[in-house]
């Protein structure tokens, strides 16, 4: 059952940005500021996730960690309920991801599942291979 979740996720993430007819604004995301931690400045230990809107309409997300900014644009969106949405970004040695994050019901996110292009899982079931976990963002603004 998990090799068909994943195999169904691979393909919604394949299809074309924004399938289901939603705009990067029904995301719920452009705007928006995530962080480990809203009360203290950005750093290699609490980086920010800022969401805004490109001029080729893309949602784009940068993030701000020691002083360097490292936008990537997010394609291939698919909302999948108001708690979860699979899409692509390129990490930061220019590797396809495909994500899915999870929306509690206290407002914070993480990554759920995350997989590289050549099928490397990076996380699964909300853990890290290694059995930690990814962090919880709060929504700074």
């Amino acid at each position: 059952m998990r090799r068909f979740l994943v195999a169904s996720l691979v393909a919604l993430c394949a299809g074309p940005a924004l399938a289901d007819g939603s705009t990067p604004a029904k995301t719920g995301l452009p705007g928006t500021t995530w962080a480990l931690d809203c009360t203290v400045p950005a750093s290699a230990s609490n980086y920010y996730l800022i969401y805004s809107v490109a001029s080729n309409g893309n949602l784009v997300e940068t993030m701000r960690s020691t002083g360097k900014d490292k936008p990537r644009e997010i394609r291939n969106i698919q909302l999948i309920s108001s708690s979860w949405v699979l899409y692509t970004l390129d990490d930061t040695d220019g590797e396809a991801v495909n994500i899915l994050t999870f929306t509690g019901t206290d407002g914070r996110k993480k990554s759920w599942w995350s997989v590289g292009h050549d099928g490397k899982a990076y996380i699964r079931d909300g853990k890290f291979p290694d059995g930690g976990e990814p962090p919880w963002f709060k929504r700074c603004k």
